[in-house]
């Protein structure tokens, strides 16, 4: 009976809990550390991977500029985000795989259908970085992961009003393009215009934004690099 008055004693267990409660931050703390090592390790062996991806891709093919390539992707993202915005996407065809353009052609048709518009505005680029070199059914893809700080929003045509979004609060997006070409090609340089031969006519042509022989008006799928948009995550 003694035994059993003395574990109830609140004094005593006052006396536990006080040794307790140090040993108890000092685990918390030990734990914190050790998931923030972890947390450093792992975004380490990110870059790491990153690094190596980028590497290998330079021996494959050692003209490609990685800073330029991922400057003209942070455009094209904007141009998509403008082009959303305007509700025509024709300034893309030339720029994106046919499955893509027309799934764009689709969202925006649905756009017009519903009288809503969208809109891009104080877009920051923040971050961006090549994820990873795929080759696999005899194309070559890079995704491209682009750290973004934009206003998004959605109005009704009818009324201006905002439906969707907010236009006065920023918010941080993180989309991943894909993009993809075909296997075994060399990077070109890095030119605004590129000469190439219509494959209708004959013509020699400087392909620029909208792609089409100024001859017989063909159709020209040639970008910079040789590479096209193949998908776009949300990022959201």
């Amino acid at each position: 009976m003694l035994a059993l008055n003395c574990m109830f004693n609140p004094f005593i267990i006052i006396f536990i809990l006080i040794l307790a409660i140090p040993f108890v931050a000092l685990t918390m703390f030990i734990f914190s550390k050790i998931s923030g090592i972890g947390d450093i390790m792992s975004e380490s062996n990110n870059l790491v991977q990153r690094e190596n991806s980028t590497q290998k891709f330079l021996v494959y093919d050692p003209s490609f500029n990685e800073r330029e390539f991922i400057i003209y992707v942070s455009h094209l993202y904007a141009e998509y985000r403008s082009c959303q915005d305007n509700k025509d996407v024709s300034a893309l065809r030339t720029k994106l795989t046919e499955a893509l353009f027309s799934q764009l052609e689709m969202q925006t048709e649905e756009l017009r259908r519903s009288g809503l518009t969208t809109h891009t505005e104080q877009m920051t680029l923040v971050n961006s970085w090549i994820l990873c070199w795929k080759h696999e059914n005899e194309r070559d893809i890079l995704p491209v992961r682009l750290d973004i700080e934009l206003c998004e929003y959605t109005t009704n045509d009818a009324t201006g009003e905002v439906v969707s979004g907010d236009r006065n609060t920023r918010h941080l997006i993180a989309p991943v393009l894909e993009l993809a070409r075909t296997a075994d090609t060399q990077s070109v340089e890095f030119v605004d215009k590129e000469l190439i031969i219509c494959p209708k006519c004959g013509g020699e042509v400087e392909v620029e934004q909208h792609g089409k022989c100024p001859y017989c008006g063909n159709l020209i799928r040639s970008s910079k690099f040789n590479w096209v948009l193949s998908s776009i995550s949300s990022g959201r």
